[in-house]
Parts: structure tokens; C-alpha cells; sequence
């Protein structure tokens, strides 16, 4: 089976085995970048901090594990849904986004529908 050769989009090499359009090198890299500008990012700092799941928790455990807009507790959910903590302003617009009472619990179905990407059915 001979393997077709195309050229690489970043450096026009042409390379045997091309992912993404790029030659094994520029693949590399560019994954390397992609995970650097990823990890720069504030809101991924914030909710990989351990502060983030002690805060979480203590949402959920406050509104009893019951989703604030629906009332669904989570016996309650489908198998595919769950419950999360919401943040009830922007996460990055929060003094202290680990702070307990800027948080809200709520399904994924409500937390989608805040959101505009789903609702209820």
C-alpha cells in the first residue's frame, strides 16, 4: 500500500504521513502551542486550582444536590446529565471566583439553556 504525499501547511514539506496537514515536526509544535495558549488561558487556571473542587462542593451540598432552576435533585437526572457548579456573574468578572455564594448548582440542562445552547425538552 503506498501512502499518498502531500505537502505540509506550515513548512511545504512534503511528507509521507501528513496530520492535520503538517509534517510529523510542525504537528509537534503546533500541538505544543495549541496546549500553551490552552494553559495560559484564566479560566483554565481558575478551575484546575484545588480551590475550584472545594468550592464546587460546597455549592452542591448547600442547595442539596437539587439543580436551583428546574429543582431536580439528582436522583432525579437522566444518565447523561449532571449536576455543576454555575457561576452567577461571568467567571472572569468574580473578585474571588472560588467564593461559595457566587456560586449556583445547576443541571447541564439549565446551565445550557443560560447559555443559549439547550433546554428542557
Amino acid at each position: 500500500m503506498n501512502a499518498i504525499a502531500t505537502i505540509c501547511v506550515t513548512c511545504g514539506t512534503i511528507t509521507p504521513d501528513a496530520r492535520r496537514g503538517r509534517c510529523e515536526h510542525c504537528y509537534t509544535e503546533w500541538t505544543h502551542k495549541d496546549g500553551q495558549r490552552r494553559q495560559a488561558h484564566p479560566r483554565t487556571a481558575i478551575y484546575a486550582n484545588p480551590k475550584w473542587k472545594t468550592a464546587a462542593r460546597a455549592c452542591l451540598t448547600r442547595d442539596h444536590w437539587a439543580c436551583v432552576e428546574c429543582g431536580r435533585h439528582r436522583s432525579q437526572l437522566n444518565p447523561n446529565e449532571r449536576l455543576s457548579a454555575d457561576h452567577t456573574t461571568p467567571v472572569l468578572e468574580c473578585l474571588d471566583p472560588y467564593d461559595v455564594d457566587g456560586l449556583r448548582t445547576l443541571c447541564n440542562t439549565c446551565h445550557g439553556a443560560k447559555d443559549g445552547t439547550r433546554a428542557h425538552q
